[in-house]
């Protein structure tokens, strides 16, 4: 019987280890008037990268486009992927914009027309966040949000 349960606990602990999503350490880079700063975080494997940049940008935004539409992105600009969600809520709204001025951390999340979830972090000067992301894999979005790893441009130190 011990060794019964043995073999148990073996094939769950080397099924739970074969399923484990790929991940990758990935960066993100702007200039500043310190030097550079760097921003990184852990996301999941199976993205294309974009950027998108408006006239007068040093720093533009990245995002990781997945298969299935989903999409991770992190900025400097308060205008974001996400500010299609952010501003059809006039109290998500003025929070958002009242913590951007003040530099400020805030979360605000919520659902898209197609039930999918989307998250936008902001802490100080830059903007993370997620869209497009089904209830099956919000856990792994949220997971990259938390990954998020500073270093500043003047001291080295990373943060979050």
């Amino acid at each position: 019987m011990k060794y019964f349960c043995f073999l148990i606990v073996i094939t769950i602990i080397l099924f739970s280890c074969s399923v484990k999503k790929k991940l990758s350490k990935v960066s993100y880079k702007c200039p500043t008037r310190q030097g550079v700063e760097r921003f990184e975080l852990i996301v999941p494997i199976g993205y294309s990268v974009s950027y998108r940049k408006f006239d007068g940008e040093s720093c533009p935004e990245k995002l990781f486009i997945y298969p299935d539409s989903s999409v991770i992105f992190i900025s400097k600009r308060r205008i974001n992927n996400n500010y299609k969600f952010i501003s059809e809520d006039k109290t998500q709204s003025d929070k958002y914009f009242s913590a951007y001025l003040k530099m400020d951390s805030l979360t605000i999340e919520g659902k898209d027309t197609e039930e999918k979830y989307w998250k936008t972090y902001m802490s100080k000067n830059i903007v993370i966040g997620y869209s497009g992301v089904r209830f099956k894999s919000k856990k792994s979005f949220d997971l990259v949000i938390n990954s998020l790893k500073v270093r500043s441009a003047k001291t080295g130190l990373y943060g979050h």
